[in-house]
């Protein structure tokens, strides 16, 4: 059975997955979600989640998630960085 397709909740236009990169410092690196963690810098967070990202191909909406679980992306493939 098919999967269905991700919808945007603003317009209903096609959502597609994506991620969110950090491109400072010359290199390009996947964003990760981390409790807030006390101190300097954030030192001693924990390594993270990678975050997965649909954008709406009409409107732009993004909606990022950084789920715990093994993940369902309708046969889309995992941004870098991300494992099912």
């Amino acid at each position: 059975m098919p999967k269905e397709e991700k919808v945007c909740p603003k317009c209903a236009g096609k959502m597609e997955l994506g991620e969110l990169i950090d491109e400072s410092y010359a290199v390009s690196v996947a964003q990760k979600w981390a409790k807030h963690a006390e101190g300097i810098l954030g030192l001693g967070r924990s390594e993270g989640i990678p975050i997965l990202s649909y954008r709406c191909v009409e409107c732009g909406f993004l909606e990022n998630y950084a789920p715990s679980k093994a993940v369902e992306t309708n046969g889309d493939e995992l941004p870098f960085g991300y494992n099912r």
